[in-house]
């Protein structure tokens, strides 16, 4: 199972929107994301940054597959609104990011 996380800077006025939009989302943009493969994905806010939080066998081929839906599309766009700046989603290292801590693999030596 890949774990990745990439952060989204959101608009400053706009966090609140941002916020209440994935509170609610769209049951069709939920099942779409099941679909493709994420089995976990969850969002934090820290000031002005939205960091995700990925879990799935093949992240990348997932994301490709969710951006060729109408409804992920559709969602991005909606959401696009609200952030100031967005990662590249393609590449194993999503945003750079590397991992030097996990607990769970420490614990399990």
């Amino acid at each position: 199972m890949e774990k990745g996380c990439f952060l989204n800077i959101l608009k400053k006025d706009k966090i609140k929107e941002y916020s209440d939009i994935h509170l609610n989302a769209w049951p069709e943009v939920l099942h779409e994301i099941r679909k493709s493969g994420i089995k976990k994905e969850v969002i934090f806010i820290y000031k002005n940054l939205a960091i995700i939080y990925l879990e799935g066998k093949d992240i990348d081929k997932s994301y490709s597959k969710l951006m060729e839906t109408d409804v992920f599309k559709k969602w991005i766009e909606v959401n696009d609104e609200f952030v100031a700046e967005h990662p590249d989603f393609t590449g194993k290292n999503i945003a750079g990011l590397r991992k030097v801590f996990d607990l769970e693999e420490q614990l399990n030596r």
